[in-house]
């Protein structure tokens, strides 16, 4: 409810601070004495501070009706988000970020409704969706959530339960809930994502949306767009509950759906233009969360005659395999539609060799001829996304996102070209620690100029040459683009002053207080000391790259050979046939 205050906020009253209010949005949260006051369009808001434990008082039960929690999601919207541009804003950075790759909610259906809503009220779970996509945009600060944001998502879980209370299940709120559920995965909040995702589905069952045909819920819903909608929802809630099992461990007492046939939908039926631009991705997201389905029944359902079925495992291993080499073509932009599916592929195929591994007598040399290629697809892949990192070194925004995606999970990174994006590396990890490894100039020209010898053969020749070898076709690329950053931002290897000119650079953009300079031969000591971790009682490793590197090329070069000659000799085999087929037919 909006009304004209005469006094200040009660935070400011406390405070004997002027408070310039233009309006007081009051709402049953005022009880907790947090009462939102406007100046100059920005929230008076006071920091509590750490450790202060206050008790929250319960609103007055006879407030707790669907007009008052409708009013208060309204105000909520107004205070969290903003009114009118600041609502499209936030419109905008969900169905820019989020919805290529989950495309559950129509986009002009909510801009029509948003627009609506300058009018008339808002609906209390279109309220709360609205404030939902606002929270799963919110990124991470430091790798942490800040607390406005973790108090925002209490706050929209308590009222999900509210409107669930009150008898409100719609479509709306099943969008609600699946955002919530995808946050709580993405952000590692467990158990909460297990329990929501398994919620959700009975939600949505309550709601008509596991209905097995699209006429069904044509006729349930009353329009192909909102059919379609709470189509993809369903599967949308398929997929986090897949998710979060796999996330969470929790595989005791594990329930397939795969038997249900809501999830069998024909989903060419309809297509609403709003809708359709994405469909191929999320449709291969959908499959590749039920190879994750496969996986975990196949390694967690209770039989009473349950074994290690390798025909199985390796069917779906297959599968795993053939559907992410559906990824490997198409535009950047499209592949990182499809990193979700990939990753989930993936983790279908770990479960699946993590349980085998652990079986007695499995089929052996099938299973590693399946580790040995997820391995090859894993890391064409990466080499694909570290690709992509050096064509788009310009363009910050999209090179901040590859960066972090291609460092998500690791704890550490070495060597080029991850050397060469340091200042953006600091600059999404400012806390992390760098190690600069040092030698004598000399020396390490010297070996610098005879590896590249050794190692790199005329820039076409390899491409030619690695042209035919799915992998190592990208290698030349590789080459070319590491030396175009490195002569951009550091200079030419041209001389031993190179790693002086390199050793300037790394000290220029990291802290002195993140960094230590070293040389290998100081073994663990200095690197203990600078981790403040104890010195571990195993050698230091001492690995002789410059030896083994050449063994390395050769044997590339000689396979990549042997390629070639196995196709020269299938095209002059066909073309001896084909002569010998043309001068039949002459004759």
């Amino acid at each position: 409810m909006t009304t004209g205050m005469s006094q200040a906020c009660l935070r400011c009253k406390r405070q004997k601070r002027k408070c310039d209010r233009i309006e007081y949005i009051a709402h049953w949260t005022s009880s907790l004495n947090r009462g939102i006051t406007f100046r100059l369009n920005r929230r008076c808001h006071y920091e509590v501070a750490d450790g202060t434990a206050r008790a929250l008082p319960v609103p007055d039960l006879l407030d707790l009706t669907p007009p008052n929690i409708s009013q208060t999601l309204e105000g909520q919207v107004s205070a969290v988000i903003g009114h009118g541009p600041r609502l499209h804003e936030a419109a905008h950075a969900y169905f820019s970020t989020v919805h290529p790759w989950l495309p559950v909610i129509s986009e002009a259906g909510h801009y029509h409704r948003l627009s609506v809503s300058r009018t008339q009220p808002m609906k209390a779970d279109f309220s709360l969706l609205t404030l939902t996509m606002f929270l799963i945009c919110a990124l991470p600060e430091n790798g942490k959530l800040p607390a406005r944001t973790t108090s925002l998502y209490a706050l929209l879980k308590s009222f999900v339960g509210m409107l669930e209370a009150l008898n409100i299940n719609s479509i709306e709120m099943l969008h609600t809930r699946l955002l919530i559920s995808i946050f709580e995965a993405g952000h590692g909040l467990l158990p909460a994502a297990y329990i929501s995702a398994g919620s959700n589905l009975r939600a949505a069952v309550a709601v008509g949306a596991n209905a097995p045909s699209s006429d069904t819920l044509l006729k349930r819903f009353g329009s192909a767009e909102r059919a379609v909608s709470v189509q993809r929802t369903w599967r949308g809630l398929v997929i986090a509950n897949r998710y979060a099992t796999l996330l969470s461990g929790e595989h005791e007492g594990f329930c397939s759906l795969s038997k249900n046939p809501a999830e069998v939908y024909d989903y060419d039926t309809v297509k609403p233009d709003a809708m359709s631009s994405h469909i191929d991705a999320f449709t291969k997201l959908a499959h590749a969360s039920r190879l994750v389905e496969q996986a975990l029944t196949h390694t967690h359902e209770v039989t009473p005659h349950h074994e290690f079925n390798t025909s199985e495992a390796i069917q779906i291993i297959t599968t795993a395999t053939s559907l992410m080499a559906t990824f490997a073509d198409g535009d950047p932009s499209e592949r990182n539609v499809s990193s979700s599916s990939l990753a989930l592929c993936r983790s279908a195929m770990m479960e699946i060799l993590s349980y085998g591994c652990h079986v007695k007598n499995p089929d052996s040399e099938t299973c590693n001829l399946a580790a040995l290629n997820m391995l090859k697809s894993t890391l064409q892949a990466y080499v694909k996304l570290w690709i992509d990192i050096l064509v788009n070194r310009d363009d910050k925004q999209i090179l901040m996102k590859l960066l972090r995606d291609a460092t998500a999970g690791f704890v550490a990174i070495t060597d080029a070209p991850a050397i060469l994006f340091l200042p953006e590396l600091v600059e999404l990890y400012p806390r992390a620690k760098v190690v600069l490894v040092t030698r004598d100039p000399d020396q390490w020209f010297r070996s610098m100029s005879s590896l590249m010898r050794k190692v790199a053969p005329h820039p076409l020749v390899l491409r030619v040459l690695l042209w035919p070898c799915p992998t190592w076709r990208w290698f030349p690329l590789w080459i070319q683009y590491i030396g175009d950053v490195n002569r951009e931002r550091i200079g030419a290897i041209s001389s031993k002053d190179y790693i002086l000119r390199f050793n300037d650079w790394v000290r220029n953009n990291v802290p002195a207080d993140n960094m230590i300079t070293m040389e290998l031969p100081q073994g663990w000591e200095p690197l203990a000391e600078f981790l403040d971790r104890p010195v571990p009682n195993e050698p230091f490793p001492r690995a002789n790259e410059s030896a083994i590197l050449p063994l390395i090329s050769r044997k590339i070069y000689v396979t990549a050979g042997v390629v070639w000659a196995i196709i020269l000799s299938g095209a002059g085999v066909l073309a001896w046939s084909g002569r010998g087929i043309w001068k039949s037919a002459v004759a």
